[in-house]
């Protein structure tokens, strides 16, 4: 499996030397993406009632196509989303009209984004791609199985294309998460990998990662700081 993209936005800005930076760094850095980078992105009009949590991820997957040798994506891409809390935000908001208004008065809005699989409905839409989507929740290594899900899916046969998106957002539950995990609070950003079957020019190999411990480092997508770190240092370096 091949690495033939990768994205990132977060606290530090857009791109992978800006997770690297936040990763890396010795000194505090905003542990919650600016307001300013998402207002300003290029979205399509069907993301204006589109939740924070979506818009990162659609965020990270468009940036992949200015990492990658494709210009756009095979129709029958698949798209993979891991998240440790999810959009709890407005599942959260979604409860609250339930308990307020009851089943018959509750937003149709509300409630379609707060489904798991809408953030991965969002990235099919934003980059026209047909192919299965899956979302994987947890907090225990979860994108190391996104990692593992997107090669069963490229050795199945499904699809030579993954698009696999690693997202969390800042919102209320990530003091109590921190809390029950004796971890730092978790990070708001946004991952993506485009993962092939083929390597195309720029691409590298999915192969043996330089593994470092950050044990210091805020939580993310599960634990996976240090999977991160050491992809964005073997794409960097290919």
């Amino acid at each position: 499996m091949h690495i033939n993209g990768m994205s990132s936005i977060c606290g530090a800005g857009l791109g992978v030397d800006a997770l690297l930076e936040l990763l890396n760094a010795d000194k505090a850095l905003p542990q919650v993406v600016s307001d300013i980078i998402i207002n300003q992105y290029p979205l399509s009009r069907d993301m204006r009632r589109a939740g924070r949590f979506a818009k990162l991820s659609v965020i990270a997957a468009m940036e992949l196509l200015k990492d990658s040798a494709l210009k756009e994506l095979p129709t029958n891409t698949a798209t993979i989303v891991v998240t440790a809390l999810g959009a709890h935000s407005i599942s959260f908001a979604f409860l609250d009209d339930l308990f307020d208004y009851g089943e018959s008065e509750v937003s149709p809005t509300t409630f379609s984004n707060s489904v798991h699989n809408a953030a991965a409905s969002y990235i099919h839409s934003a980059l026209n791609i047909h192919g299965p989507s899956y979302t994987f929740t947890g907090f225990d290594d979860i994108f190391r199985s996104g990692l593992w899900a997107a090669r069963t899916v490229i050795k199945s046969g499904l699809s030579d294309n993954v698009v696999l998106v690693g997202v969390d957002e800042h919102q209320f539950l990530d003091d109590l998460t921190a809390s029950e995990l004796g971890t730092n609070p978790p990070v708001e950003a946004a991952v993506g990998l485009l993962l092939g079957k083929n390597c195309l020019p720029g691409g590298c190999r999915l192969d043996k990662l330089n593994i470092v411990s950050r044990n210091g480092c805020s939580f993310m997508f599960g634990n996976a700081v240090d999977y991160l770190a050491a992809i964005a240092s073997l794409r960097l370096n290919k």
